[in-house]
């Protein structure tokens, strides 16, 4: 599995397929496949430990949050890795898109949503000391007004 690159100059991260469950196997945490893999395979592939410490507390977080969310229905992440070793991962969806940017310099990493005038016109950002992730998730998995709505 190849995760999208999403802007000029970064890197392309693929996946190595056994990361991934087999088919109906359900990912642990409330992840969906595409998710639980993509994230799986982010970690294993850093190659600067404060990224990878961070990665982990948000996974921790969003293991944590995911028994109150269902998180398995968002669409899969869209993954790039920047030049400095930074790592962003973003869940764009229709109306609302949310991410986190981590950074070597912790200072630097953060979250971030927003949402269309339609489904609340939310913008939240902050850095991970300040991260509700259930928060988060449920504003990332909260039904979409009707005029919205994939059919």
């Amino acid at each position: 599995m190849t995760v999208r690159v999403v802007a000029p100059g970064e890197h392309q991260i693929t996946i190595r397929q056994g990361l991934l469950p087999t088919p109906g196997q359900r990912m642990p945490f409330g992840m969906s496949d595409s998710t639980g893999g993509a994230i799986a395979g982010l970690i294993e592939q850093m190659d600067h430990p404060t990224v990878q410490n961070q990665w982990q507390r948000i996974l921790a977080l969003w293991r944590s949050a995911s028994l109150q969310h269902n998180p398995s229905t968002l669409p899969a992440p869209h993954v790039s890795k920047g030049d400095a070793s930074d790592v962003s991962v973003e869940w764009v969806q229709r109306d609302r898109r949310f991410g986190f940017v981590i950074d070597p310099d912790e200072g630097e990493s953060g979250w971030y949503f927003v949402s269309s005038p339609d489904s609340g016109g939310l913008s939240a950002s902050g850095d991970l000391s300040v991260l509700d992730m259930s928060q988060l998730l449920a504003w990332a998995t909260a039904p979409r007004p009707n005029s919205l709505s994939t059919s």
